[in-house]
């Protein structure tokens, strides 16, 4: 009964600059949508390019009228949105002894941050306000719930807009991703995109987790230099900078400290000019290291909720793991052979008490 919940043969359906395109469902042979926080979405399709035209049999989208570069392309199923994004490319394949097909990738308008770089400063700015102002550059409106502190300057030294937009929300210990044109930024604690369940052998047939007390430290310190106050600047974080992200059950840090001893890591990829920087890299050093403590990844029935950012609570999976998780990751998948089916990836702070 799982494998028949798992693998509807239900096919996704399709948009073309708004309009509905029944024929692409019927054509396509398979479908790949890669998502993760913080990066651009994309999605592949591999679709049947012969069959009767107006003009008799020849190929059926080397015309470009329903699918051409620029043109905005969404794929539904179950009528809720898997993917909104523009068509960036198009390969054809003519492969031995079957009929020639159109593969078409597309991604969401985050690719377009990706083509310039360049440098430049900002002074007495927040990053929340370097965010929408990166936003506004590409006509995307922003929706920033999540702040920091005002700072003296803020350089973009040769980097992609879409690499400094990655920066500064780091910076705010966020993530964003994208609906439509609006740029989504929110606490990584808790972006909650969306809520939904999943029971192991049943929607979620395929999950495989683990927790690793190796790489999770204790404490994290980050030192630097104060050029105006000629002074060394320092700052430390500990378990109490997880807040209540890992109220549920008991923390890695917790776990780590207990069964290996204390462990303290020091950022040494950034170089704080300030103690309010130096304290701001610790706390969110630490809480990134703090969040892979669990990792897992599982095949499930795919579904509009299961997003990156969105809130999964997974069930049977036992004491130690069950309960919520986040999706950092997801991959929906279609062929003519398993139909529609969702891989994910999910991480958090803490395994269950184990009662």
């Amino acid at each position: 009964m799982a494998d028949e919940i798992l693998l509807a043969s239900a096919r996704p359906t399709f948009e073309v600059n708004g309009r509905a395109q029944p024929q692409l469902a019927g054509r396509l042979l398979a479908l790949q949508i890669d998502e993760c926080l913080d990066a651009p979405a994309r999605c592949e399709m591999v679709c049947s390019n012969w069959g009767e035209t107006k003009t008799g049999t020849g190929f059926l989208y080397f015309d470009r009228r329903t699918l051409d570069f620029g043109k905005g392309l969404k794929v539904k199923v179950a009528d809720g949105l898997l993917f909104d994004g523009e068509v960036v490319a198009l390969q054809a394949e003519f492969p031995a002894g079957q009929a020639p097909r159109l593969r078409v990738v597309a991604e969401d308008r985050l690719h377009r941050l990706r083509v310039r770089h360049a440098s430049r400063t900002f002074v007495d700015v927040s990053d929340a306000d370097v965010v929408r102002g990166i936003a506004n550059a590409y006509a995307l409106s922003a929706a920033v719930d999540t702040s920091g502190p005002i700072r003296d300057l803020i350089a973009q030294l040769g980097a992609s807009d879409l690499h400094f937009l990655q920066e500064r929300v780091a910076a705010m210990d966020g993530c964003f991703w994208l609906e439509g044109s609006k740029l989504l930024v929110r606490p990584r604690a808790n972006p909650t995109r969306s809520k939904s369940s999943l029971r192991v052998g049943a929607d979620l047939r395929d999950f495989t987790v683990a927790a690793d007390a190796r790489t999770v430290p204790t404490r994290v310190r980050a030192t630097g230099w104060d050029v105006d106050g000629k002074d060394t600047v320092s700052a430390e974080a500990a378990a109490p900078a997880l807040g209540t992200e890992a109220a549920a059950g008991i923390s890695g840090l917790t776990i780590r400290e207990e069964a290996f001893g204390a462990r303290t890591d020091l950022r040494l990829f950034h170089f704080p000019d300030s103690h309010e920087e130096a304290d701001n890299l610790a706390r969110n050093g630490l809480k990134n290291s703090a969040r892979q403590f669990v990792t897992g990844h599982g095949v499930a029935t795919t579904s509009p909720q299961l997003r990156p950012g969105s809130l999964v609570s997974i069930a049977d999976a036992g004491a130690l793991f069950g309960g919520e998780y986040r999706i950092v990751s997801a991959h929906h998948r279609f062929d003519t052979q398993a139909g529609m089916r969702s891989l994910i990836e999910v991480t958090r702070s803490w395994i269950g008490k184990n009662t």
